[in-house]
């Protein structure tokens, strides 16, 4: 099959890292994985022109997954730092997480994006990272971050667009860019099963009862990892229509091609691998 032998090319150590193919967080070497998050510190506020965004403010992290992200903007001196995941297990890790690191205290705790237990107008700054792809309503979630927003608070939000190299996030197992895009959905889906089958047998990569059943179960690849087929047209409608002000939008591509070819709108789709927005209440 053309998609397992190409895949076999792009799954080779030298290609990946060629590719900088992201990591991903379900790997055995948590400790690894979690140690290079932490590392990237809070290098994404640079999208608020300012690492110091967070210094003496309420953060909620939407999606923290297992916290390292939470974690640095505790370090980096917000005032108060909650991290909600609707993931259980990722919670309980995210508190191993805190407890090691001995930082300033920070709250985790298991909540849904689309309905926040917070009061209105208690956050400064809401972070979106790598999660808004994800949901099953964006649009709720934009609703939501703009309800527990205080008034000129602010809510970043980073992700790989459907149709980018890494949008259908396969590339644990099927490390072919552009693979949501190249070939048929189910041709994908179980090239995709069979590395992760040998990848849990080599012991690589973690995988409970509970996630086994649901790669089993899984009617395509966007169930996989419960995408949304988010593209850069989609959440520009959104922000659009959020109760939210728009204040900034930029494009991460490709060989940093930058505006040179983001303006196109075929081409910006296909070519950002990261969309980086910030908006305003």
């Amino acid at each position: 099959m053309l998609c397992r032998t190409i895949n076999r090319v792009f799954s080779s150590r030298p290609v990946r890292r060629l590719l900088s193919t992201p990591a991903a967080e379900h790997q055995t070497d948590i400790e690894g994985y979690l140690f290079r998050r932490r590392a990237e510190g809070t290098a994404f506020l640079e999208a608020f022109g300012s690492r110091g965004e967070v210094v003496g403010k309420r953060v909620l992290d939407l999606g923290c997954g297992l916290g390292a992200r939470t974690v640095a903007v505790a370090q980096a001196g917000a005032a108060a730092t909650f991290g909600i995941d609707s993931d259980l297990g990722k919670i309980h890790r995210a508190h191993s997480l805190t407890d090691r690191s001995g930082s300033r205290p920070v709250s985790f705790v298991v909540q849904s994006g689309t309905r926040l237990a917070f009061t209105e107008g208690c956050f400064d700054l809401v972070l979106v990272l790598d999660v808004f792809e994800h949901v099953s309503d964006p649009a709720a979630v934009l609703g939501e971050c703009a309800r527990v927003l205080r008034p000129g608070g602010r809510v970043l939000i980073g992700f790989p667009p459907y149709r980018s190299p890494w949008g259908g996030h396969l590339f644990t197992h099927v490390p072919i860019p552009w693979v949501q895009l190249l070939f048929p959905d189910r041709v994908v889906l179980d090239v995709w099963r069979e590395a992760h089958a040998e990848a849990v047998a080599r012991g690589e990569v973690e995988c409970s009862a509970k996630r086994a059943r649901a790669i089993i179960e899984a009617e395509s690849t966007a169930t996989l990892w419960d995408c949304n087929g988010m593209t850069i047209g989609r959440f520009l409608e959104l922000a659009e229509q959020a109760p939210l002000n728009l204040i900034s939008v930029r494009f991460k591509t490709l060989g940093d091609l930058g505006g040179r070819l983001t303006g196109q709108t075929w081409l910006r789709e296909h070519l950002v691998t990261r969309l980086i927005a910030v908006l305003e209440a």
